[in-house]
Parts: structure tokens; sequence; C-alpha cells
């Protein structure tokens, strides 16, 4: 056989184990990424595909975690189906129950459609509930926006549904934090002033938490699993976590139900103002917006506030641009806001 045949015979054999390779390929199905992560500055969020989340914030040199042990944060839903509870939640709020009562979600899908959100899709054993989690987040902004839409895919309505969210805290790389309750916004928060300022997890607009506890770690997961939190902070010191709980009666076949969340952080400091959730407003129309400013300092103090719109709307006080607090005091200001 001359060197042209044999040559050509090895060309059209290499063409038709390059076109069997490709089939292979392309019938394959793609696997779904077991962590999906958002990296801005300065948050950095991660979602896994069963249900577990990690935040970290970018302190000039590394990302500094938030949750003990990176991602001991998740979701939990609880509902009942005639005499018994259905309960199912992330890695580490299953581990935790060590299967007594509380069943891990079925991941399903887990994607970035962009750089800047996360789709995690859970099911719910095989109940037909459906758990599809986003996660967004704007670059440079100290907070991220959480959606869920809880979908009852099944031919059965389902009855005293309860929705938590949260974890243990590492909150700027110090296991070691107070927790506090502001009523105004609806948001549980830590504070350790040795660290940093506060971070606080809270409900957006139409998504008022039914529930809270902030405190001991263990206490609250303890409570998240049992599927009941106690309205409850602990100011002391201590290895602290928080969660939220969202009731909802009953979810027909067909139904879904949508909850929004924010987690934040802010700057140190000993006087702090905290922005409410966002809010929607037909054009032309006044939107009004409760901030909460607090005094951590140790004396009574009285601050002159101002008010400005990085867009250029038009902007001004509800009330009076002037609060004097107390010592560990706060008080809600209300802003009012035009769109063009």
């Amino acid at each position: 056989m001359n060197r042209e045949n044999l040559f050509g015979r090895l060309n059209r054999y290499s063409f038709f184990l390059f076109l069997v390779l490709s089939a292979i390929v392309l019938s394959a199905p793609m696997a779904q990424a077991a962590t999906q992560t958002i990296s801005g500055n300065p948050l950095q969020i991660a979602c896994e595909d069963e249900g577990s989340m990690a935040a970290s914030v970018w302190d000039g040199v590394e990302y500094i975690d938030q949750y003990y042990s990176g991602d001991s944060w998740g979701s939990l839903i609880f509902f009942d189906n005639g005499g018994s509870t259905l309960a199912y939640a992330d890695s580490y709020h299953s581990d935790w129950s060590s299967g007594d009562n509380v069943v891990a979600f079925t991941p399903v899908s887990n994607s970035m459609p962009t750089a800047w959100q996360v789709n995690t899709v859970l099911d719910a054993g095989t109940s037909g509930v459906r758990v599809s989690q986003r996660v967004e987040y704007t670059n440079g902004a100290a907070y991220y926006k959480m959606t869920w839409t809880i979908t009852n895919g099944s031919g059965t309505t389902y009855t005293n549904l309860k929705f938590i969210h949260g974890g243990d805290a590492y909150f700027a790389d110090d296991d070691d934090a107070q927790s506090f309750w502001d009523d105004s916004l609806g948001m549980v928060y830590l504070r350790n002033p040795g660290v940093s300022g506060l971070m606080g997890f809270y409900g957006g607009t139409g998504s008022r938490a039914s529930a809270y506890n902030g405190g001991d770690y263990s206490d609250g997961v303890d409570l998240a699993v049992a599927g009941q939190l106690d309205n409850i902070v602990d100011s002391e010191y201590q290895d602290a976590g928080y969660h939220l709980q969202w009731d909802r009666a009953s979810l027909a076949p067909g139904a879904t139900w949508t909850i929004t969340a924010y987690e934040k952080w802010t700057e140190a400091g000993d006087v702090q103002v905290l922005a409410p959730a966002d809010a929607a407003g037909a054009p032309g129309s006044t939107v009004s917006l409760a901030f909460t400013v607090q005094n951590f300092q140790e004396t009574t103090d009285t601050f002159d506030l101002s008010v400005a719109s990085a867009l250029g709307w038009t902007v001004s006080f509800a009330g009076s641009p002037t609060v004097t607090l107390d010592s560990g005091e706060s008080a809600t200001v209300g802003i009012e806001t035009t769109s063009p």
C-alpha cells in the first residue's frame, strides 16, 4: 500500500472517530454545577444545588465569610397534608435534623443566566411542591435580593405552609455578635461594633416576615427545623445566627406563593441609617419610604438629617428632618419621592 492510500484511510478513520465522539458529547446530558457563584464587590454570593448558600464580603484583600463554615445558611419549607406535616430543607438544616423530621430537598437545576443572577430549583420530594430560588446582585451594592417562588404542582391542596430561611452567622470573620429586631423595617440583624457595622435580613415589599429569631445560633436552628420561630432576639454577645419565617394558610393545586427578601451589610459606625426594602409606583406617583436612624453612641444625640436622590428624583421629608435619640434608641424617618 502506498503512503497516499494509507494516509487517506487514516484521515477517513480519524474523521469517523471525530463524528462518533461528537455525537456522544452532543447526546450526553449537560451536568448541573454543584455551586454557582456571583463574584462582585463588595459581595460574593454562592448558591449550592441542594439549597445551601454562602456570602462573603470583600475587605480590600480577600473575601470574608459571613456564615459559619461558609455555607451554614439556607431554606426550609413545611406544609400539612391531611394529618401529617411534610418538611424539606437544604443540606445544612436537614443534616442538623438528622432525618428526624426534615428531609433534604431534591436538586433540580442550578444555573446562572447572567453573571449577577443565580436560579436554583428544588423539589420537596415527590409532594409536587417546587421551590424556585432567584438570587440577584447589583455590583457595588452592599445588599442582595432573594426571591422564592413556591409552586404546588400536585393535585392536593396543602395547608399551614411555613417557609423559613437563615442560619449560623460568622459576621465579619468574628463568631460573636449581638442580635436585634427592627419592627419598622421587619429586619432581624446582628451587630459587633468591634469588627463592623450591621448585618441584616428582612422581607421585601409585601413580604414582611411572620416570625423571626436572632441569638444563639443553635437555638435558632433548633427552632427552624422544628418549624416555628419564637419572635425573640438576644442582644448578648454570643455565637449568633438569625432566621425569618413566612406563613401561608393554604396553597391550592397550580397556585404559587412568592416571597422576596434582602440581606445587607453596613459600614462600621455608632450611628446607623437603614434603608427600607424596594418599593414600586407608577410614573409621576409619590412613594413613601421609611428609613431607620439608630443611635448606638453612649450618650443622647440630636441629628440634623438631609436627603438626596442619586437619580436626581424629587425627594423630601414627610416630617421633621431633626431627630433626638437616646443611647440605643432608633427612630423611623419618612421620606417621599416622586418618580419621573
